[in-house]
């Protein structure tokens, strides 16, 4: 099916009370993946804009969570800009990407999360996915929002996701993840 076709899917799903409710089989937690081909990464950024805006005409209110610009915003507001650009320089990438690991730790990714679900919503988008790899792994982040997040969830990911597994950009196989459902079948 078209990437087209499922963004138009997509939005009656999220309009359902019981998606709304968070009625999930089981317990399970309100998880969804809304998985794409890579090539379809320009028109999806183009889309979510306008489901929000679609949706909160019909008083549903969605918080998009950009996970690369929580990244950097987190770098910018604990001062670690210049720290970045000169670890970079003056030792490489590969040094770089080893503290930001550090830096961008799941404590403090969920405490900027947090705050951005302060207000009322009914569901949360996650995009970046791609931009912000491979300093956060979707299994991971997945994992460590499951007992911050209660209310409908859907991560935007540019790759395949099998219900079982995650393969960012259908090459890059990531750990197994099970618990959360695959929103467009």
């Amino acid at each position: 099916m078209s990437i087209e076709k499922n963004i138009d899917f997509l939005k009656p799903i999220i309009k359902k009370k019981d998606f709304l409710a968070g009625k999930r089989m089981g317990g399970e937690i309100p998880f969804h993946i809304f998985d794409y081909l890579p090539k379809d990464e320009l028109f999806v950024r183009q889309e979510v804009p306008k489901i929000i805006f679609q949706l909160k005409k019909e008083d549903i209110t969605i918080v998009e969570i950009d996970l690369y610009a929580l990244c950097m915003k987190i770098i910018e507001s604990e001062g670690y800009t210049e720290k970045v650009i000169s670890l970079e320089k003056n030792k490489g990438s590969d040094k770089l990407l080893k503290q930001l690991k550090i830096m961008l730790n799941f404590k403090i990714i969920n405490n900027k999360i947090k705050e951005y679900l302060q207000n009322d919503y009914d569901v949360v988008f996650f995009t970046g996915v791609g931009k912000v790899w491979p300093i956060l792994r979707t299994h991971n982040l997945l994992s460590n929002l499951q007992n911050i997040i209660e209310k409908p969830l859907i991560l935007f990911y540019p790759g395949v996701y099998s219900g079982q597994d995650l393969s960012l950009f259908g090459i890059m196989n990531s750990s197994n993840y099970y618990r959360a459902n695959k929103i467009i079948k």
